[in-house]
């Protein structure tokens, strides 16, 4: 009996593999702007899983309604990579396990100013190596 593969299958897969990557993912997607009606599983999850993915990285999933929005969507993922801040720290938990680490980043707003949004990987595997560092990218937004 052949097994039908759907991204509800591999998700488990996908969201592991991007959490050890050392990559930040932005993501475009044009989705279809009407009720779910006769629309697949697939495509109806299919927005939600984008997002979480990019979360995940510290990136971000923007939707298009249509495929001439693309260039403007292009454009604001662009402004975000070009106004990123990099943030290092040493995590209290030195152990070089392997293990996932969670991670969180709190802002102090400052007055005056518009206010600041921070977009940042949710965590990462500790090293098994000698490294005792890491580095988070933020986006202010």
């Amino acid at each position: 009996m052949a097994e039908t593969i759907t991204a509800n299958t591999l998700r488990p897969e996908i969201e592991s593999l991007v959490r050890e990557a050392d990559v930040q993912i932005y993501a475009m997607g044009v989705f279809e702007p009407s009720l779910p009606f006769g629309l697949t599983p697939e495509e109806i999850s299919g927005p939600k899983l984008l997002s979480e993915i990019a979360t995940q990285t510290g990136g971000r999933a923007f939707a298009a309604a249509l495929m001439g929005d693309l260039p403007s969507v292009a454009a604001r993922i662009a402004i975000e990579l070009r106004n990123q801040y990099v943030l290092g720290y040493y995590p209290k938990n030195q152990t070089k396990d392997g293990k996932y680490r969670h991670v969180e980043v709190k802002l102090a707003q400052p007055h005056g100013v518009s206010p600041l949004k921070a977009h940042w990987r949710l965590g990462y595997y500790a090293s098994s190596s000698m490294t005792s560092s890491t580095t988070q990218d933020l986006a202010p937004s």
